[in-house]
């Protein structure tokens, strides 16, 4: 995450001028209202967090932030977007992810409404929807996390930590499982897909099979049970995100082995038990920092409700995700282990209070310099 890779096409100076012509009506005093899709429920560990950066960069950008759960339910994500865009109260931008491939009917419905729409964390397929602002005038832009080298990040960083910890076969090879979210979820795909790549580039391990867990602990824990009792040389689980790989860690206690040193496991989304996790020694890494995307995307709507479109610096975004080890657990749990991201100063990113920026900062350390 401490890097935002920016990925400039031609297509932005054009829709630069759309974006003005969607907000002639607006006026650029009046509280904004954006809405939230989230896939899961309210007990997730990855979309409250989102939710609770982005309501805090809305507190200092003067924006609503209304948020919608749908319960792993694709066809009430739709219902809750349609709501939201129509009746007397409808809001000024909406927000989501492609959730089970339902991204492009999202972006339909915020179409037909003629609300600007903005992708984020989960995208669809270019080559079908166009990019933003070309077939689809209200979709204004899009943010996504390189969820293909987080899973490629975290499997070297597991075999790794396995060679050195002694955990490989008589063959010198590591003996690794894998486990991943919703098979049709654009994010497992790639998750997966890094993983694929990252076992096909080294010569030192093993991949006995890849089961889907569908994001879900309780789910992840059972299917660790199967791998281990299918597979009992497996030593390490690569876990596409943070509460499946703390499955894994109580399904090893389960089994009366010691997670963190006879079993070996990571994750991926920076949650607080998995940071937690992480310093007990249990979990070993975690790749993660893509929830703060909410609260940059919150500082690219405001800045485009204030007349200055981020179309000028690009409308496609790709962040790069970070890991959390036993060595910088301690440091990151000091500074944001509480939560308070009213802390951070979200004014400090926007173009339209800082005039002088000539390129949106989302890094790690732009916040790190703020304390």
């Amino acid at each position: 995450m401490a890097i935002i890779l920016w990925s400039f096409i031609a297509f932005g100076l054009m829709g630069n001028a759309q974006a003005h012509s969607l907000n002639d009506n607006a006026s650029p005093l009046e509280k904004k209202q954006v809405a939230l899709f989230a896939p899961h429920s309210e007990d997730d560990s990855f979309w409250p967090l989102v939710a609770s950066f982005m309501r805090a960069a809305g507190h200092d950008l003067g924006i609503e932030l209304r948020v919608y759960y749908a319960h792993d339910d694709r066809g009430k994500m739709r219902q809750q977007l349609q709501r939201a865009t129509s009746g007397k109260n409808p809001v000024d931008a909406v927000v989501f992810q492609s959730f089970k491939q339902n991204g492009e009917s999202l972006i339909k419905v915020a179409e037909k409404a003629q609300i600007p729409a903005f992708l984020m964390n989960a995208g669809v397929d270019h080559m079908k929807t166009g990019i933003p602002r070309q077939k689809y005038q209200y979709w204004i832009g899009e943010m996504f996390p390189d969820d293909e080298q987080a899973g490629f990040d975290l499997a070297n960083q597991l075999i790794d930590i396995a060679k050195q910890r002694g955990h490989v076969g008589p063959d010198g090879k590591v003996r690794l499982a894998g486990i991943s979210g919703i098979i049709s979820d654009g994010g497992s795909i790639q998750r997966v897909n890094g993983l694929r790549r990252a076992i096909k580039a080294r010569n030192d391990v093993t991949l006995n099979r890849v089961v889907p867990g569908d994001w879900q602990q309780k789910l992840a824990h059972e299917k660790f049970l199967f791998l281990l009792k299918r597979y009992p040389e497996t030593t390490t689980v690569w876990a596409a995100n943070d509460p499946m790989s703390l499955g894994v860690v109580t399904g090893a206690q389960q089994l009366g082995l010691s997670p963190g040193q006879e079993l070996i496991t990571g994750g991926v989304d920076w949650t607080q038990e998995a940071l937690e996790s992480i310093r007990a020694g249990h979990m070993l890494v975690s790749i993660g920092g893509h929830f703060m995307e909410g609260g940059w995307v919150m500082v690219l709507l405001h800045d485009y409700f204030q007349g200055k479109d981020f179309a000028e610096e690009t409308l496609q975004m790709r962040t790069k995700m970070s890991a959390i080890t036993a060595s910088n657990v301690q440091d990151y749990l000091q500074k944001f282990g509480d939560q308070n991201w009213e802390a951070i100063d979200f004014k400090k990113f926007s173009k339209v209070h800082n005039p002088e920026l000539t390129h949106y900062d989302f890094s790690l350390n732009a916040i790190l310099q703020q304390f």
